[in-house]
């Protein structure tokens, strides 16, 4: 090689990259020229061959990961219809004169029922879970609006509840006796029924 290399510099005055860049594609590109051609197709297959073998490692890892995602999918999504019917979720109300009652169920899981009496507004918020006939009521906070007062809570409620369908609507008979009567006397431990706004 460097016989090449003092030839050519001799012969054509070379810069020394110049130089070095021809030697490197000598060696590299034109090296495999001069080699027996069953020694370059043993390489390439066994190029192939390696190749191959981790792309199909790579294929199957993708492929498992897929399914194990899938499948905590599945598992998470039964998890949550477990925990929340679908029959109770919207937004219900109770009217009894000049008073009215809110019941509202959101997939997230968040509940809130407010009653309200003019400007007198009660809401009681927190989180739920739910079976086709009773929702367990996790109270976490209680506004008045009116008042503009704020108050914590830790409280479980208990709703019983059946719901049904006729062509012009949708009713939510429910009683929960924790709930307080409201402005009109109303007291929720007997069945109501709550129209589906």
């Amino acid at each position: 090689m460097m016989c090449i290399m003092d030839t050519m510099k001799k012969c054509f005055k070379f810069d020394r990259n110049i130089g070095v860049l021809f030697v490197v594609f000598f060696v590299f590109l034109g090296e495999p020229i001069f080699a027996e051609s069953s020694s370059l197709k043993d390489d390439a297959d066994t190029i192939k061959d390696g190749t191959s073998t981790v792309l199909q490692g790579i294929g199957h890892a993708f492929r498992d990961a897929g399914q194990v995602i899938g499948e905590k999918t599945k598992e998470l999504g039964q998890a949550a219809e477990a925990k929340i019917s679908q029959r109770c979720l919207g937004l219900w109300e109770y009217k009894n004169g000049d008073s009215r009652t809110i019941i509202d169920c959101n997939i997230s899981g968040l509940m809130k029922i407010k009653q309200q009496n003019g400007r007198d507004i009660t809401i009681w918020r927190g989180t739920f879970s739910s079976t086709d006939s009773e929702i367990s009521f996790h109270v976490t906070s209680k506004t008045k609006e009116f008042l503009s007062s704020s108050d914590n809570m830790d409280e479980s409620w208990v709703l019983k509840y059946k719901v049904i369908t006729t062509d012009q609507k949708s009713v939510l008979r429910t009683k929960c006796s924790s709930l307080p009567a409201d402005a009109n006397g109303h007291k929720f431990s007997r069945y109501t029924e709550f129209i589906k706004k």
